[in-house]
Order: structure tokens, then C-alpha cells, then sequence
């Protein structure tokens, strides 16, 4: 039985080969540009191509976020990619929260150009566009997966002593209320880059509509974080893509 401190560290211990980096964005109340990674904003469209609409009730689509997979952390770049535009549009007035609704436009793009003016006006209007902030950092954090993982996560692969562990400390602070729940490192809440999930419930996994394998969460937004937006009751949102077909993404978010 964990009856310490120092006895609960050392079972901790068991895990860290299953720890992720993630990196939180260091952020700046400007717009850096077209192609830049950045909440908000004037992102980056094709030439001509009109702002993106929400599939059921015709809408424009608010824009979440883009990121520069080649001004990525180079440690992200192997599990991500390291070319292209990822965008995130979403429907704020649909609010659907499954991940490959209409309600959504989530894309990985290449650009070769730069908008035109008139792209740029057939966008949101300015009162209803949120502002923009520009990435201009990343800090990286080491996370351990979080409890609702195991068992439900089947690329989570855990060896026998990890089981063992795992075990006991399911047996001795396995309730919420057990004061050593909260001695574990769950992963962080906030926007983030990789790393583990916060799980606002269980771990919510998804197949590839193309090759039916598992989607790894690639971005993680938070209510209240570098966009001003609500999902649900203080819920989280999440960018998957699949790790064979990085062109296959979706989008969705759940609340406590």
C-alpha cells in the first residue's frame, strides 16, 4: 500500500516512459501575418477562394486558429509533419461538437501566394471577428498520461510492472476524493501543442474515416484561452489528424 509521499513518487516513477512533451504558446495581442501560426486573425486563403461556410446553415465560419508546421518545435515536427498550414474555421452559430460535422472546416493547406483583398472582406465582420494574436514562442512541459487513458486508450501499452503499479494505486487512491488523486500530474488544461490530452470526461478517441486508424490529438484549445469563446460549461476542444493521412483532420470538444 502507497502510505507515503515518497512511496507514491516512486510508484510515479513506473510511468515516465510514457510521458509527452507538450508546448503551450507564447502568444502577442498583434497580427503577424498570413501565414504565420496565430489565433484569430486574417489567415491565409487561396487566391479567390471565398471565406469558408458553415456546411448546414450556410454561415461564415469564425476563424479559430492556424498553425506553420515548419515553425513548429522541431520535436513536434516528427509526429505532426513539418509543412503546411493547419486551419481550424468553426460555426459559432451551430456549435456542434463532433469532430466531422459541416459545422467545421479543419485543414491542413500549402500556400503558394498570398490572399487578395477581397477574401479578406468577405470574412466575418470586424465587430464579430475575434482579435488576434500571434505565436511567437513555444514552452515545452513533460506531461504523464491522464488516468482515464488506461484501459481506454489501446496505444497506450503498459508493461507488467506499470500494470502492477497501476494496480495498487488504483487500489489505494483510486476515488476523487482520496487525497493521492491529486498528487497525480494530470496533463495541463490551456491551448498546447502535443503532449497528453485533458480529458474533460473519459479519453475520447477517434478512427481515421480513411483507414479506420486511431486519431492523435495534435491541438488542444481551452475555453477562455487565446480565443474568447465557451465550450459548453467550461469545456475543451481538440484538432485530430490521422498519423498516415495528415491531410485527415477533424475538430471537437467536450464539457464536464
Amino acid at each position: 500500500m502507497v502510505s507515503s509521499e515518497e512511496e507514491f513518487n516512486l510508484s510515479l516513477e513506473s510511468f515516465r516512459s510514457l510521458t509527452k512533451t507538450t508546448y503551450f504558446p507564447v502568444t502577442q495581442e498583434e497580427d503577424g501575418g498570413l501565414t504565420v501560426s496565430k489565433f484569430a486573425g486574417v489567415p491565409w486563403l487561396a487566391h479567390g477562394e471565398a471565406w469558408p461556410r458553415c456546411g448546414n446553415c450556410a454561415g461564415l465560419l469564425q476563424f479559430f486558429f492556424q498553425l506553420n508546421l515548419a515553425m513548429v518545435p522541431r520535436e513536434a515536427k516528427a509526429n505532426f509533419g513539418d509543412s503546411g498550414l493547419l486551419q481550424l474555421f468553426y460555426c459559432l452559430e451551430c456549435f456542434d461538437p463532433l469532430p466531422f460535422a459541416n459545422t467545421r472546416l479543419v485543414r491542413l493547406v500549402h500556400p503558394d501566394g498570398i490572399n487578395t483583398p477581397d477574401a479578406e472582406a468577405s470574412g466575418p465582420d470586424s465587430t464579430e471577428a475575434y482579435p488576434a494574436r500571434t505565436i511567437s514562442a513555444w514552452e515545452p512541459l513533460e506531461e504523464f498520461p491522464e488516468f482515464a487513458e488506461f484501459g481506454n486508450n489501446p496505444e497506450v501499452i503498459l508493461t507488467d510492472s506499470q500494470r502492477a503499479a497501476w494496480g495498487q494505486l488504483r487500489n489505494d487512491y483510486g476515488e476523487l476524493e482520496d487525497p493521492w488523486y491529486g498528487l497525480w500530474p494530470h496533463p495541463e488544461l490551456g491551448d498546447k501543442l502535443g503532449g497528453w490530452p485533458h480529458w474533460m470526461q473519459l479519453a475520447e478517441y477517434y478512427a481515421c474515416p480513411r483507414c479506420r486508424k486511431q486519431m492523435q490529438v495534435v491541438f488542444q484549445l481551452d475555453s477562455q484561452g487565446n480565443l474568447p469563446v465557451l465550450f459548453g460549461d467550461s469545456g475543451c476542444s481538440y484538432i485530430i489528424q490521422c498519423p498516415v493521412h495528415r491531410e485527415q483532420l477533424g475538430y471537437f470538444w467536450n464539457c464536464l
